[in-house]
């Protein structure tokens, strides 16, 4: 499964060499479908999410397009859901801090809405380096139940049929 995965993610690359993917794989239940948001931040702290990249997405497991054929532009705010796989182009090279977060009043199909935003852990990105995808994981606690969250991180996700949530 993991040999599958990265060799979708490196077709996805093919067209976007200077781009940066972020992976949210499936996962179980409903979490699948709350969304979590990218923001991206230089080293200012300012967000350049919409003014200082341009972004687009495919659908990764959708069965009728192995691997994705059609990447579709944002029309709003970046977002992921389970299978989604966004390409960010940075429009500068530099330092940019990278989160994901889901708004309390968007979490109501999840059984872990705790009422406050979901934010996962700050990654470094720096446009130099060799790293082209990043890894979103929805968090759990420790008997494996979603608690609201997300990880981000450069190593794929421990897959068993659909992705193990990151355990805090």
């Amino acid at each position: 499964m993991r040999r599958l995965t990265a060799l979708l993610l490196l077709a996805l690359c093919a067209g976007f060499a200077e781009a940066l993917i972020v992976y949210r794989p499936e996962n179980s239940g409903a979490v699948n479908t709350v969304r979590c948001y990218i923001r991206i931040e230089d080293e200012d702290g300012n967000d350049v999410t919409q003014e200082g990249t341009r972004g687009s997405y495919a659908w990764v497991t959708d069965p009728a397009d192995r691997p994705p054929k059609e990447l579709h532009p944002y029309a709003g705010r970046y977002y992921l859901m389970g299978g989604i796989a966004a390409h960010i182009g940075f429009k500068r090279h530099g330092t940019y801090r990278i989160t994901v977060y889901t708004p309390a009043d968007e979490q109501q199909l999840s059984p872990a809405a705790t009422g406050t935003e979901w934010v996962s852990n700050t990654f470094v990105y720096r446009t130099d380096s060799t790293l082209k995808v990043l890894f979103v994981s929805p968090t759990a606690d420790e008997d494996g139940f979603y608690d609201g969250g997300w990880f981000l991180s450069y190593r794929a996700p421990p897959f068993y049929k659909v992705t193990k949530p990151a355990r805090r």
